[in-house]
């Protein structure tokens, strides 16, 4: 199979893979279905940028979801079930319950046993999906990833202790919270007004600032939960920091970013992963924000067994700040690292 922008395709082009919507992770459209021009039509006004497809030009090729169907629907049920809980804590001002994230916790697990299966097998990172399933998805696809690349690094170089000593043992406990924190990492964008969140046009100096409150928004909805450690703490408060302190919440640089929080945020530069087969110095360029210059080495060869991304509009690469939605790329664009730029809407 491969991945086609809906911009080109052809009748008769057979799906490869579901295409999801919802909170359940119901298909859109279901692999093997036979793409009419009414059906690219429905995929365009979904706001499904590129689909995977068989056609002679990918026989062969057969890259693996990193995630099974069955998980991912039962991440997508639990990540709904904590974020319909999390609203209503935003629209009364106190915090999730303690109990609020039990059940994250058998999602985490359930990815990591995955993952440890693939074997250096090609991988696909996220499942298509149409706009309305992404706030559910995204989280799910930057958990995956971003437990990909911490599961090699710690596995390689071990981890740094509160004392700065690194360690080369208890990787699996290490691992599970640091999937906790993956899959938390954007809960505080709850607290920003879809108004600010869904807005296709610029963002306003007083929106942007609105949008960078969401980290610590997010520490103070998970803060009395059961999955609260420093370790989920740091993931969900500094996974936009950046390297050279470009970031926020509070601009910290290199080493003062705990390394969990670095690894959260290349996992959360979706645009830039979607084209690293395509456009590798944007790619590069957005995980350097992140990454100390000895880790970029250990990220290419991750990146080696990793197939192209395909996107949700809401992830998609846009022109410029001020582009209207009627603006956004029809086809796959080169990606940017726009998620880095000051004051553009960030892909997580």
């Amino acid at each position: 199979m491969r991945l086609v922008a809906t911009s080109d395709l052809q009748e008769n082009t057979t799906l490869a893979r579901d295409i999801l919507t919802g909170r359940d992770a119901a298909p859109l459209l279901r692999a093997g279905v036979k793409l009419s021009a009414r059906f690219i039509g429905h995929l365009q006004r979904a706001g499904i940028l590129s689909v995977y497809v068989d056609d002679q030009y990918s026989e062969g090729i057969d890259a693996q979801p990193v995630i099974s169907a069955q998980t991912r629907g039962v991440a997508t049920r639990a990540v709904a079930a904590v974020y319909e809980e999390a609203k209503r804590c935003v629209a009364s001002g106190r915090a999730l319950e303690p109990d609020a994230t039990d059940g994250l916790s058998d999602v985490v697990d359930q990815i990591l046993l995955e993952i440890e299966s693939l074997d250096g097998k090609a991988v696909v990172l996220a499942d298509l999906c149409a706009a309305d399933a992404y706030a559910l998805q995204h989280p799910i696809d930057v958990t995956a990833l971003g437990l990909l690349i911490g599961r090699r690094l710690i596995i390689e170089h071990g981890w740094l202790d509160y004392k700065g000593e690194r360690q080369n043992n208890r990787h699996e406990e290490r691992l599970f919270r640091l999937g906790m924190g993956l899959v938390l990492s954007d809960i505080g964008k709850l607290a920003i007004p879809d108004s600010i969140l869904n807005k296709p046009g610029e963002l306003s100096e007083e929106e942007w600032e609105i949008v960078k409150t969401h980290p610590k928004a997010g520490v103070k909805l998970v803060r009395d939960t059961g999955a609260w450690c420093p370790l989920v703490q740091a993931c969900v408060l500094r996974h936009h920091e950046r390297w050279n302190g470009a970031g926020y919440p509070e601009g910290k640089t290199a080493t003062e970013i705990h390394e969990m929080a670095r690894i959260a945020g290349t996992a959360s530069c979706r645009k830039p992963r979607r084209s690293m087969m395509r456009a590798p110095s944007s790619a590069w360029r957005c995980m350097s924000a992140h990454s100390s210059p000895v880790r970029l080495a250990g990220l290419r060869r991750i990146a080696s067994g990793i197939a192209s991304l395909p996107m949700s509009w809401k992830s998609a690469a846009w022109p410029s700040r001020s582009s209207s939605a009627s603006e956004r790329p029809s086809s796959l664009p080169i990606a940017s690292a726009s998620c880095c730029t000051r004051r553009e809407w960030p892909a997580v």
